[in-house]
């Protein structure tokens, strides 16, 4: 009975021929000693994240970050270096990510401003009877860190609301608050130099009918 084994001889795979294999191990000395010179030709405001060397080219992951006032610009990148007779210089840059950061807000504001939402803002389903003429739509993801501003308009725990900004006290914390640059969809953006009126969205919340 022929054999069903998997490691019988198949004609149509083809053969294939590897002649004088070799692999070089890079000692760590000089590893390092490329990351150092290449290193050097990057500011202060970036980092390696990774680096990979093998002879005369060189990989880095780079984080690069710009403070921006209140937030913070972070930018990722993978650079091959490349080695000649005048020492190393960049051959490619590939960008990987463009995200900014800021800190988290003082959570006594956070309860204060939840509770002034949660006293000016109405259901969403309640549009039918609301105008705006310039709106902002702000939707809350469970990833967003804490410094973002959908993050903290969450805070209020009303899953869909619309809040109209003509009807906030001028003086109100939650004025100001909307008033000041915050991180929204992850840009810095000020909502009342923008809109009228602000929609906030839960994004695990079930919709309104």
């Amino acid at each position: 009975m022929p054999s069903s084994s998997s490691s019988e001889y198949d004609p149509s795979a083809g053969d294939v021929s590897v002649d004088e294999v070799s692999f070089d191990v890079v000692p760590e000395e000089q590893v390092n000693v490329a990351r150092i010179n290449i290193a050097r030709q990057y500011g202060r405001d970036s980092s390696f994240t990774a680096f990979r060397f093998s002879g005369s080219e060189a990989v880095a992951t780079v984080r690069k970050v710009t403070p921006q006032g209140a937030f913070t610009l972070v930018e990722t990148s993978r650079d091959t270096w490349e080695r000649g007779q005048e020492g190393w210089k960049l051959s490619t840059r590939e960008p990987l990510s463009r995200e900014y950061e800021t800190l988290a807000p003082d959570p006594d504001l956070v309860r204060t401003l939840a509770d002034e939402i949660r006293q000016h803002a109405v259901p969403l389903n309640g549009l039918d009877s609301f105008r705006a003429t310039k709106g902002c739509l702000a939707v809350h993801r469970a990833e967003m860190s804490d410094g973002a501003g959908e993050h903290v308009l969450s805070a209020s725990g009303i899953p869909q609301w619309v809040l109209d900004l003509r009807n906030v006290p001028a003086a109100s914390p939650l004025a100001r608050w909307l008033a000041e640059p915050h991180l929204f969809h992850g840009q810095p953006a000020t909502i009342a130099g923008n809109c009228d009126s602000l929609v906030f969205l839960e994004a695990s919340a079930p919709p309104k009918n």
